[in-house]
């Protein structure tokens, strides 16, 4: 499911992330940069975070899922729940909801896609994002509600195949280049994230557009309207993920997930889901009429 851009600012302007939560991503940015690189070596850990990228479509797996990995009971319980309510019309309605307002997209600069080397693997990479990030919103919603101990569980399908892989892995590039790093630092000091982002280092593999990018994301970024955008994406994704049915988890530690849960959907993500977009509508004019499938 690609992301959709929606017309009104009506639902954009007033949600706020619920106080609770946002003292958990506090704790949850603290508690990210201080977990062990490596998380657990329990082999069903690791079988699960072997399953998760082919039912997302990408060949890689997510930084949220390395840092749950650190809770393998909870994680293991909630991607057992969810994998099945993604293949319902549920999953594919839930994830429609979630949309960036068109008000925050700048036009197509034709001038910044001809100097950009491999344009055609730049807009892939990108859109291979706008199909990832979404997901992931929406599963982080859903799985805050379990941690938090909400229960909306229904019968759902058998978990069926791998979907195969849509999105290359965001390599890390363009490190020690000062320009690029200037860039990371710069964005992740105006996002306020725990430590520079793999998707925006993985766009230093095309450093002239992200070069020459910057500027117009720093713009938006600073824009009166991000702000209202990035929360009200955040509550759409809550609420579309109350629609699912996902069960309460039974973990016996469930506040560390909660913690990092908050984090990556409210503070991580969306900043995420918003500047791709912005970044996608510089290089690919088709952006804004384009609506994608989840096939």
């Amino acid at each position: 499911m690609a992301l959709q851009r929606h017309t009104g600012d009506g639902p954009d302007t007033g949600a706020t992330f619920d106080p609770d939560e946002a003292a958990r991503a506090e704790r949850g940015a603290h508690a990210l940069v201080a977990l062990p690189a490596e998380p657990s070596d329990d082999p069903q850990v690791r079988a699960v975070l072997g399953e998760i990228p082919g039912r997302l479509g990408v060949s890689f797996v997510s930084p949220i899922f390395t840092a749950l990995a650190h809770w393998g009971e909870f994680l293991i319980g909630a991607w057992r729940a969810y994998a099945p309510l993604m293949e319902t019309d549920g999953y594919r309605a839930a994830l429609d909801q979630i949309t960036v307002p068109q008000s925050l997209l700048p036009a197509a600069d034709a001038g910044l896609a001809g100097q950009t080397d491999d344009l055609d693997a730049l807009r892939e990479h990108l859109w291979g994002q706008q199909r990832l990030l979404p997901q992931l919103l929406l599963l982080a919603s859903a799985w805050y509600q379990s941690a938090d101990g909400v229960d909306q569980s229904r019968p759902g399908p058998p978990v069926p195949a791998s979907r195969g892989s849509v999105a290359p892995a965001p390599a890390a590039a363009g490190a020690g280049d000062a320009a690029l790093e200037s860039v990371y630092r710069r964005v992740t000091e105006l996002h306020g994230h725990p430590r520079v982002l793999s998707v925006y280092r993985g766009l230093g593999r095309w450093p002239e557009f992200l070069l020459g990018a910057a500027p117009v994301l720093y713009d938006r970024i600073l824009s009166p309207a991000y702000r209202p955008a990035k929360t009200a994406l955040a509550g759409r994704a809550m609420a579309a993920a109350e629609t699912l049915g996902m069960p309460a988890s039974t973990a016996v530690q469930t506040e560390g997930p909660a913690q990092i849960l908050a984090l990556f959907r409210t503070r991580l993500i969306p900043t995420l889901v918003l500047d791709t977009a912005v970044l996608l509508a510089l290089v690919d004019p088709t952006f804004p009429d384009t609506q994608g499938g989840n096939g």
